[in-house]
């Protein structure tokens, strides 16, 4: 079970790097035996067609890797500050992650996955939406127990400040898909910070 696990992970980080190197539709078997090291048959073993691997691609490491879900628990409360230096913290690291496996830019990555997602695979994004609105609803709730607790402004929009700072991490992924290093999260930091000092009480 846990070799099956292991040649099915690296499959997937394999495939991964393939996608990012060309389009989905240019990737070959081939490519995909020479890169894993496995056979085509202990590939199709695990995944029978080569839609069904990129779609897991893309559940992989453009939503679960990629969400803020593991790092809040609902069940014990975070103050919205140490929520955004968290946040950012991770970024960083998932910056250094990405590094270690190859792809020349985590921001990069995030945005070549989404737009080949857009063409072969719809049913991914219509996943990637879910994904976002969980997200927005994890904001919500720290900003929401920001207020009760007396963190923030009692009159604070959560819905628009909690989509705000998901347009920010957003808007700061795609400009840094243009920078040679990637997303710039000192400054998204910054910029979560200076809200973070519109809205908290004085």
């Amino acid at each position: 079970m846990a070799k099956s696990r292991r040649i099915k992970e690296t499959i997937l980080e394999e495939a991964f790097k393939l996608f990012l190197s060309k389009p989905y539709d240019k990737v070959t078997y081939t490519e995909l035996e020479n890169a894993t090291g496995f056979s085509r048959g202990a590939i199709l073993h695990h995944y029978r067609k080569k839609i069904m691997l990129f779609e897991e691609v893309i559940e992989k490491y453009l939503l679960r890797d990629n969400s803020v879900f593991d790092l809040y628990n609902a069940q014990t409360w975070i103050s919205v500050r140490s929520f955004i230096h968290i946040t950012c913290d991770w970024l960083e690291d998932r910056k250094r992650q990405y590094k270690q496996m190859g792809a020349e830019s985590y921001c990069k990555a995030l945005v070549n996955l989404t737009l080949q997602g857009t063409f072969f695979c719809p049913e991914a994004i219509k996943k990637a939406f879910e994904f976002s609105a969980r997200e927005n609803g994890i904001w919500t709730d720290i900003l929401r127990h920001g207020i009760e607790s007396g963190e923030l402004h009692k009159d604070t929009d959560i819905a628009f400040i909690a989509r705000y700072i998901q347009y920010l991490c957003y808007g700061s992924i795609f400009m840094g898909s243009f920078r040679p290093e990637g997303g710039d999260v000192v400054f998204l930091r910054k910029q979560l910070l200076y809200i973070y000092d519109t809205i908290k009480s004085s």
